[in-house]
């Protein structure tokens, strides 16, 4: 995981066999993210993901914590029954190659 500059926040490993989503709350919980201020925030406010992490399971743990997601839905989950979809911010969502190049770098 990455802030918006390309410097990274928090790593771990995986077997290479296991998707990286399941290891998304473990990451997110292991950030500090220092303000200007000099004091330490435990979580991001926005948090972009492809859509390997459009999960129920992820978005719920976001919401619990008050961070945004800029996470696209998946086309081959059935479509929701009830309440609005999930926000969806295209253009914080295209700013998520700088996590990429700190990723393949």
């Amino acid at each position: 995981m990455s802030d918006g500059a390309g410097i990274p926040l928090a790593v771990k490993l995986s077997p290479g066999q296991a998707h990286e989503s399941l290891y998304a709350e473990s990451v997110l919980d292991s950030v500090r993210v220092c303000r200007p201020s000099g004091t330490v925030r435990q979580r991001p406010e926005r948090v972009a993901g492809d859509k390997a992490y459009s999960q129920r399971r992820i978005r719920q743990w976001l919401r619990q914590r008050h961070m945004r997601a800029a996470i696209p839905e998946r086309r081959d989950l059935p479509q929701r029954r009830r309440g609005r979809p999930p926000d969806f911010d295209l253009q914080q969502y295209r700013r998520r190659n700088v996590i990429e190049r700190c990723i393949a770098g």
